[in-house]
């Protein structure tokens, strides 16, 4: 199933249960992960027909990738776990900024910062020249 044909399945799929307004983001995200779960599937599904000594899964090899995968996925946190952990990570007060501009620390970068230009001091009024003329 190609993409457009699965964002108008699911975009059905949500219609059918009720909801009236989709936000276009969401149906790509529901895009990319049934196709992440299909091809996951189909992956435990060649591995267990491999177990077997076959070339090509059949329909039992896939139904055991997706038995498997699902063994392998943690539960989803009850309700009451969920609020407790929004509760305490709301706890945490954030920090308070100072006027002006606030530009990301070095260590949250993803690279290394380049290197700084040289301190105004070091630089030598006598070389400078803008144009023709030279300023001093």
């Amino acid at each position: 199933m190609r993409g457009p044909e699965l964002a108008v399945r699911i975009s059905a799929i949500a219609a059918s249960m009720g909801v009236t307004s989709v936000d276009p983001g969401s149906i790509e995200l529901l895009c990319e992960a049934a196709h992440d779960h299909a091809t996951r599937t189909m992956e435990a599904g060649g591995r267990a027909a491999a177990h077997a000594h076959r070339t090509m899964p059949n329909l039992g090899d896939l139904r055991m990738g997706a038995m498997v995968l699902r063994q392998r996925a943690p539960a989803p946190l009850s309700t009451l776990a969920s609020a407790e952990a929004v509760r305490m990570r709301n706890q945490i007060p954030l920090p308070r900024l100072k006027p002006g501009v606030h530009l990301p620390q070095d260590s949250a970068l993803a690279s290394p910062p380049k290197a700084s230009a040289p301190p105004i001091e070091s630089v030598s009024l006598d070389r400078l020249s803008f144009g023709s003329t030279p300023w001093r």
